[in-house]
């Protein structure tokens, strides 16, 4: 329930004035990804230049009321079958996926299906290692499924809300210019959206970047992240995504 404008009578002047009342249903999301001092920054593979990939961490989910966190998750892509002719088809995968259906997900790699590449929602899952996307089915091919660390709103959290991410990572390479941004179940979200150029291979640098969305229920938030100069890796050492109702 959004916050409405009600009238009071101030005692003091016996005036009537307008206040907002406090609401029982704040709700907001929290979701990061910490690396210790000393550790390792997390790689995260880059399968094809100028595509953009889920970001694929195991993240924490911080204070959350309203909405349900889910880590990140990768597979290799085994091949690929017919589902429903023009329709559909169905994606097997080399491990359990755990996937479910109306989860989002970015495909990459498939040199040569490329139509396969790009954002889908997951339809099915008819096994612990198969799920069904929307699309045309041209051949079988190999590549890579990603699921990103995700905040979904639970029943009753629909509404505006602010969303803030960051992170600090290094490149692989040196000149190296990714771009970093939001998304709302496979669609982009432009106005939370942020780039970075790396002229020093393996120094972290931070990149961060807020907007405002309107959330539906059942609707899943997301950072997927694109190089835009080659197809080499970069490695996280923090990253944090949140939300709060407006």
């Amino acid at each position: 329930m959004a916050a409405f404008q009600s009238v009071r009578r101030n005692s003091a002047n016996n005036a009537f004035e307008a206040f907002l009342p406090a609401t029982a249903d704040a709700y907001y999301g929290e979701t990061y990804f910490y690396t210790a001092t000393g550790g390792a920054a997390t790689s995260l593979a880059i399968d094809t230049a100028l595509l953009y990939h889920a970001f694929v961490l195991v993240a924490t989910a911080g204070l959350c009321s309203g909405f349900t966190h889910k880590v990140g998750q990768a597979n290799a892509i085994a091949s690929v079958a017919e589902n429903v002719a023009g329709v559909s088809y169905k994606v097997t995968t080399t491990g359990n996926h755990l996937l479910v259906a109306g989860e989002p997900i970015t495909h990459t790699g498939f040199t040569t299906r490329t139509t396969y590449r790009g954002k889908f929602i997951v339809q099915s899952t008819p096994s612990a290692t198969e799920y069904v996307v929307l699309g045309t089915y041209l051949g079988t091919d190999t590549g890579f499924m990603k699921r990103a660390f995700t905040l979904r709103a639970n029943t009753g959290s629909a509404g505006i809300y602010r969303v803030v991410h960051s992170m600090s990572a290094e490149a692989t390479i040196a000149t190296t210019t990714f771009k970093v941004e939001a998304n709302l179940n496979i669609s982009d979200l432009d106005n939370i959206a942020t780039e970075i150029n790396y002229h020093i291979a393996g120094k972290p640098l931070e990149a961060s970047c807020a907007g405002l969305v309107t959330i539906a229920d059942g609707d899943y938030l997301w950072l997927s992240m694109a190089n835009l100069t080659d197809a080499t890796d970069i490695a996280i050492r923090h990253c944090n995504m949140n939300l709060s109702r407006v």
